[in-house]
């Protein structure tokens, strides 16, 4: 492709998708974006061992600590006071189909998902309504972020620099009086000569415009979200059982990725007068970033239980707003021969950058709303089937220091999610000092125009079984993560067609989470 098609060819993409790289990509002025809000606002609590083999089904059962993480009104069942807590190990296996090429990647953390302790105050009169009140005090796991993926393949349709050129159309290039106002890769790809001077109107072309090369991404995620909780319940007439729990959510998240692209055959390219020529084999964009912060939310409960056989429950949780800060660094890596010019002299630049940025930003997650129903089947079993709702468009960022962007990306989130939820059903079986359990959980598709499920889908199948010794409990379980998504490593689109100019990544995630705790009354 020559030099005139190819400026073209990006001047035409850069109209069409700059607007929405510029939302979606971390490697630009601003590293947040939807999929940031997404991550912190789509929940898969564990907690405790109990609580983890029923798929969290408690909003209608309670009588576990980690009920706080649905229903603060299920600690109203409390009759003696409690301490536990749990170890878990989670391994994630990676699958991914890109070009027609299979890989696999794995993972394997150790976590705490679960401590905490519940005091009971009993009522000495005996003919009052309240019959006793619950505070507790402890610590859940809303979400565990441990990946691993490895997406290899040869495309022939585009290259990334295609992208990094669209999503700096306008910006001024560096020279000896400026730095520029090219993105962190941007700035990097156009020193190693990887983006062509703009045009007249401010549009960059690349080399590498059309493909034809291999492309890999490799990249691992760890950390959890969590929540210290701070509740407190009651207990009427053993009939109606209330609560409310103030909580403090905290995240940290951290990611490290590698893209590259390389010529099967290594190649010559021209710069600027057909003269001047110069070798490249590929580069590597490497990306790190780490997120930490606080948050604040409320939570409130009921339950109430018409029948000896039948409850049914009810909660409400605000929104929770996250203040947080992250950590970017960018490194930048060309295998090539910088350019000469027509005396022979290396023209000036770089085959190797680094970037450091830091932001502060806060994070909006949405409300959310829940019904339970439970069944109680004697001394033999419960069963809990429940569901929520969750309206994904009220995510919201807030970048104080750039209205606009802010005001952008909160428009997309309106455009791109919708009002989804969570269903979970769990049963718990008793024989002796035997306990066995089972749980599902499914979480509905959160994307507008994506309810197709080859493209997403996130559910858990759960099982476990305790002992219980008198005062003492143990516990264990085993949860399987299922998680499909479509993921592009790039967003660039044909600008008379509007389809996507890279085929999308089909990844699959199993993620299995061991749990062993305890937990004993007093």
């Amino acid at each position: 492709m020559n030099t005139i098609s190819k400026t073209l060819r990006v001047c035409a993409l850069c109209l069409a998708s700059a607007s929405l790289l510029a939302l979606t990509l971390g490697t630009q002025l601003h590293a947040q974006n939807t999929d940031d809000l997404l991550r912190y606002s789509l929940l898969n609590p564990s907690g405790s061992p109990r609580f983890a083999a029923m798929g969290g089904a408690f909003g209608a059962l309670g009588g576990n600590f980690s009920t706080l993480a649905v229903n603060p009104a299920g600690m109203g069942i409390y009759s003696h006071d409690e301490i536990g807590m749990s170890m878990s190990s989670t391994t994630m296996y990676g699958h991914s189909n890109y070009y027609n090429e299979t890989h696999y990647d794995n993972e394997t953390k150790i976590n705490v998902p679960y401590g905490g302790a519940v005091f009971v105050w009993n009522s000495k009169d005996t003919s009052g309504a309240l019959k006793r009140m619950q505070f507790g005090v402890g610590l859940n796991r809303l979400n565990d972020y441990t990946g691993a993926y490895l997406v290899k393949g040869f495309n022939a349709q585009s290259s990334y620099m295609e992208a990094v050129a669209a999503e700096n159309q306008g910006a001024v290039v560096p020279d000896d009086r400026q730095d520029g106002t090219l993105n962190a890769v941007g700035g990097m790809a156009y020193n190693s000569y990887l983006l062509n001077n703009p045009d007249a109107v401010g549009n960059f072309s690349t080399m590498l415009a059309g493909g034809g090369l291999n492309q890999s991404k490799q990249w691992y995620t760890s950390g959890h979200a969590s929540e210290w909780n701070f509740a407190m319940s009651g207990n009427l007439m053993d009939k109606l059982y209330f609560g409310v729990g103030l909580n403090i959510p905290f995240i940290r998240y951290h990611y490290n990725s590698t893209l590259s692209e390389t010529e099967l055959n290594p190649s010559y390219y021209t710069y600027g007068d057909d003269t001047t020529r110069y070798r490249f084999s590929g580069y590597e964009v490497s990306e790190r970033f780490s997120v930490s912060g606080n948050g604040i939310s409320l939570k409130l409960g009921l339950m109430y239980q018409p029948l000896p056989y039948f409850r049914v429950g009810a909660w409400l949780h605000t929104p929770t707003l996250y203040n947080l800060v992250e950590t970017y660094t960018v490194q930048f890596k060309s295998d090539m021969e910088l350019p000469r010019d027509a005396q022979g002299n290396t023209l000036p630049g770089a085959t190797n950058g680094e970037t450091k940025s830091e932001y502060k930003y806060d994070v909006t997650t949405p409300l959310r709303a829940g019904l339970a129903f439970g069944f109680i089947i004697g001394k033999y079993g419960v069963v809990d089937m429940e569901g929520e709702i969750v309206n994904y468009g009220g995510m919201r960022l807030g970048v104080g220091d750039d209205r606009a962007y802010e005001k952008a990306v909160n428009a997309t989130v309106k455009d791109r999610f919708q009002v989804g939820g969570t269903a979970r059903i769990g049963t718990e079986w008793r024989a002796g000092i035997w306990r066995g359990r089972l749980g599902y959980v499914f979480n509905s598709n959160p994307f507008r125009g994506r309810n197709n499920s080859n493209s997403w889908f996130n559910q858990t199948v759960s099982a476990g079984m305790g002992f219980a010794f008198g005062r003492w409990n143990l516990d264990f379980s085993v949860a399987h993560y299922l998680q499909k998504d479509d993921y592009y490593l790039y967003n660039l689109v044909d600008a008379a067609t509007g389809k996507p100019l890279v085929q999308a990544a089909n990844l699959l995630q199993n993620k299995f989470v061991y749990n062993f705790g305890f937990s004993v009354k007093f």
